[in-house]
């Protein structure tokens, strides 16, 4: 018996060393892996639990086969069918020996067999398993000339433990199995022989057993097909996840190999990043000198884009400096030629931007296709329109001596052919509105526009001296006012009239006061018009003159109540100035 195991391994290591590997095609003649090393790889290795294969389903339409044992068997078993760890049989049929009866005399025997398994090593082509079978007895059928198979009492079940090595030849469409087993029968049954009952038990024992059958099988490697899925990918990233996934499988010196090589396809078409990867990666690799040359050459590259994208003089002179004989050497020096000209018609165009027709005139000139050439155009087609209408506004000025009308044209035309004559026009008449108003504000527009008028000293001097002294000012009024006739008929009594006096006494600085308030009735309540506050008007008082402030008011309901306005305002220096009046209306 134990020749026989060592004999049946032997068969299988032969079987499992020179079988085709389905993914030996694919492979490089380096990363060729012996197909021991293969099995022990995708079975046994810790490394590796899930570079394995797994069965799901088989299925032979039938087996004929050979069981040595106690009584030996020759066996047919038909659709057996079977997955991971459950398998069945639509029936077997033993053919055997009946007891104590002549060796040709055999018997016929019909099974349902159903049963568990448990893999143990599952490769591509061969499965080592576990197994329990049930073999339930329907038939047995005696084919001696003597013996009615009525006499056959009690056919017998059995129970089966196998260890079972299955070979799947051609492409899995046939399978070679070899059992090593023990099978029990569950029960006694006997023959009856000249009216003599002869029990037996012959079927219990072990046995070693070779069976052929023909059918499907399917089954799958999850790290055999990661494997096969990496290498159509064929990208750094694929490579990555298997390595990561299956660490120390047989494939993972070619992995390694695979994916320097797919990192070297991408440098070469890459970026400085996928050259610091490939030299990270792979410090002593084979394409190490091509990694830092395309890395040499990409850092070139985008010294070289920087210089011509950036269009600055620094960067080109940076380039040249650093790439004396660099590759683009004749093309940074060509586009610092052109930066250069680029400056100075920028310059040119700057100053048409900011000038006159003659600026657009020596811009269009120059260049007559250049980038601003339509900026320029616009430029002078609106300041050629704006001379046309400044000219028309000058004529029209040339016979008035309205101060508006000439202070309109300044504004609208600040930068206008005319303008000198223009502020020549109304320089006089400035100083002249100046001094009649004797006010800072009037002065103020004529430093603004005539700063280098005939007269701006005197102006000056005079707004200084406005600025360093403040009007003094005086008013008069009645505290109490008797009211008395109305003199108007159509006005009711009492009448009361409430004149304000106010002085400069200074004979200096003038100053102007605006005036509001409230009549109040005996009642404290207060009047105005039509619900608002009286408004009093402006007061102007010229330095050292005087101005009187005429009201009145009427009504029986005045009389006992009291007439309160505040007057503000500033003098000619722009000095703010407040008062108070408060008369009683008796």
């Amino acid at each position: 018996m134990n020749k026989l195991i060592i004999l049946v391994i032997i068969i299988a290591n032969c079987y499992i060393s020179f079988a085709q590997n389905p993914d030996k095609s694919a492979l490089e003649k380096n990363f060729r892996t012996p197909g021991m090393a293969r099995f022990k790889n995708e079975n046994f290795l810790r490394a590796n639990p899930e570079f394995r294969w797994k069965d799901y389903f088989y299925s032979t339409f039938f087996n004929i086969g050979y069981q040595s044992g106690p009584s030996p068997l020759f066996v047919t078993d038909f659709l057996d069918m079977g997955g991971k760890y459950f398998h069945a049989k639509l029936f077997s049929s033993y053919s055997f020996d009946k007891p104590y009866i002549k060796k040709e005399k055999t018997n016929l025997g019909y099974w349902l067999p159903f049963g568990l398994s448990y893999p143990l090593v599952t490769g591509s082509n061969y499965n080592i398993s576990l197994r329990c079978d049930y073999y339930w007895a329907i038939h047995f059928s005696d084919h001696s000339e003597y013996d009615d198979p009525e006499n056959y009492k009690q056919r017998p079940s059995l129970l089966d433990f196998q260890v079972q090595m299955d070979l799947y030849l051609k492409q899995a469409i046939s399978r070679l199995s070899v059992v090593y087993g023990y099978r029990h029968q569950l029960s006694d049954w006997n023959v009856v022989e000249s009216a003599i009952p002869v029990y037996s038990n012959n079927l219990t024992g072990s046995y070693v057993g070779l069976t052929w059958g023909f059918g499907v099988s399917f089954k799958e490697n999850y790290g055999l097909s990661n494997w096969k899925i990496a290498k159509k990918e064929n990208t750094i990233i694929s490579f990555e996840k298997f390595l990561k996934t299956y660490p120390g499988s047989h494939y993972e010196k070619e992995a390694n190999a695979r994916l320097e090589y797919a990192a070297f396809q991408t440098f070469e078409k890459g970026s400085i990043d996928d050259c610091n990867y490939y030299m990270t990666k792979f410090p002593s690799g084979y394409y190490l000198s091509e990694a830092q040359n395309r890395k040499e050459e990409l850092v070139e590259e985008n010294t070289y884009k920087i210089a011509v994208t950036k269009g600055s003089i620094p960067e080109c002179n940076h380039y040249l400096a650093k790439y004396k004989n660099g590759k683009y050497v004749r093309e940074v020096e060509t586009r610092k030629i052109e930066i250069y000209a680029e400056m100075k018609e920028d310059s040119i165009y700057n100053q048409s931007k900011n000038g006159g027709i003659e600026d657009c005139n020596n811009y269009l000139v120059n260049y007559p296709s250049g980038k601003y050439v339509q900026t320029v155009e616009a430029k002078k087609e609106k300041l050629t329109k704006e001379v046309e209408e400044e000219l028309n506004s000058y004529n029209k000025l040339l016979n008035s001596t309205s101060v508006a009308d000439m202070q309109r044209h300044l504004a609208a035309f600040p930068n206008g052919n005319h303008k000198a004559e223009v502020k020549k026009m109304i320089e006089p008449l400035l100083y002249k509105a100046a001094v009649e108003a004797d006010w800072y504000t009037d002065y103020e527009t004529y430093i603004k526009i005539c700063p280098d008028g005939s007269n701006i000293e005197k102006v000056t001097q005079r707004l200084e001296f406005l600025r360093t002294h403040t009007a003094k000012i005086k008013v008069d009024y009645p505290a109490n006012e008797k009211g008395g006739d109305s003199p108007y008929s159509n006005v009711s009594s009492p009448y009361f009239e409430i004149n304000t006096t106010f002085s400069e006494t200074g004979g200096e600085v003038g100053y102007k006061l605006h005036g509001s308030g409230w009549i109040y009735d005996k009642n404290g309540d207060q009047w105005g018009h039509s619900g608002y506050s009286i408004d009093r008007g402006t007061v102007t008082v010229k330095p050292g003159k005087k101005e009187v402030e005429e009201y009145w008011c009427s009504g029986i309901d005045f009389r006992g109540g009291y007439a309160l306005f505040n007057w503000t305002g500033e003098d000619a220096g722009g000095h703010p100035l407040s008062v108070q009046v408060r008369v009683n209306l008796q």
